[in-house]
């Protein structure tokens, strides 16, 4: 039974692949199957602020040790060592944000690019919040 639910699943996936290859050449594209995602570079010595100041909470923290791991969606890591980014890393961000906003545009309130995501997330009086992007404050 094990070896014919790979043998599905496998096939689901061959089927699935090649469904979106022939949408590709067909010059059709999904967002589902092509996310575009900007990676915001991480520096080493950068402290949480600064972390957070360029893409936002995380959505988990662990400790492991003396080591302070960020977690991300999409699977991106910031490991940090007395509060300071250790490894070089980039947090991949979708270019397109939940209220439609995109990564560079021009903030009209500002004149400032927006380079910074903010992840969508519940005010405490219920209503949510889509992600979008603003621009650095000065």
């Amino acid at each position: 039974m094990r070896g014919l639910l790979r043998s599905c699943r496998f096939d689901l996936v061959a089927l699935w692949t090649a469904a979106v290859l022939l949408l590709g050449v067909l010059g059709c594209q999904s967002p589902e199957v092509r996310r575009e995602i900007v990676y915001v570079p991480i520096p080493v010595g950068a402290g949480a602020a600064d972390v957070t100041h360029l893409v936002g909470p995380p959505v988990s923290t662990s400790l492991e040790g003396e080591w302070e791991i960020w977690s991300y969606t999409g699977g991106s890591r910031v490991v940090f060592k007395q509060g300071r980014v250790v490894e070089p890393s980039a947090i991949g961000v979708p270019l397109t944000a939940e209220n439609g906003s995109t990564y560079g545009e021009t903030s009209p309130a500002t004149g400032r690019p927006k380079t910074v995501y903010v992840h969508g997330y519940f005010r405490k009086d219920g209503t949510y919040v889509r992600s979008h992007y603003r621009s650095k404050h000065k």
